[in-house]
């Protein structure tokens, strides 16, 4: 897991996090944002094959979960276009206020084990599903654990978004 782990400068200068009423990772303004399962440990030896099993089940869109990870996008163009794609398959959200785009300072993240996506599936061989990894294998991230609140530098729902917002932060 170390091996994979993003160094602060491999990161992109932010990422954008979808978050719908639904979402298991929990996000309060004091507290960041949170994962259902903080508790599960991985080794160095034998935690391969329940890391691997953690990303795998990260990106199953039907397991719905605890999880130890949250994932996020590097492109915010992306990141609204799955916002808006929630909207519309009506599992987790029904109108533009049902979900919101999380704007991270990854300068605030130098104490948090990121993850690139593409990077642990080529270097560890790690499995995901298909789906999963053919719409985002190259934007994806995702972190273990937690988002601390000072790296949250906005929110807005999709229906405060203008068309401005899909260019740039």
């Amino acid at each position: 897991m170390d091996s994979v782990r993003c160094s602060h400068k491999e990161l992109p200068p932010y990422l954008y996090r979808i978050q719908g009423r639904t979402t298991e990772t929990q996000y309060n303004q004091s507290g960041g944002l949170e994962a259902r399962d903080t508790t599960t440990l991985f080794g160095r030896t034998s935690g391969q094959d329940k890391f691997s099993e953690a990303v795998y089940n990260q990106f199953d869109w039907y397991l719905g979960g605890r999880t130890q990870f949250i994932s996020f996008f590097s492109s915010k163009i992306h990141a609204i276009c799955w916002g808006r794609k929630l909207k519309k398959w009506g599992r987790r959200s029904h109108s533009d206020d049902d979900w919101s785009i999380l704007t991270i300072d990854t300068s605030c993240l130098e104490n948090t084990y990121v993850f690139k996506l593409s990077t642990v599936i080529d270097e560890l061989g790690v499995q995901i599903p298909q789906k999963a990894g053919d719409a985002h294998k190259d934007d994806a991230y995702f972190c273990l654990y937690r988002v601390p609140p000072c790296a949250i530098v906005s929110k807005k729902t999709g229906s405060e978004l203008d068309p401005s917002d899909s260019i740039g932060r």
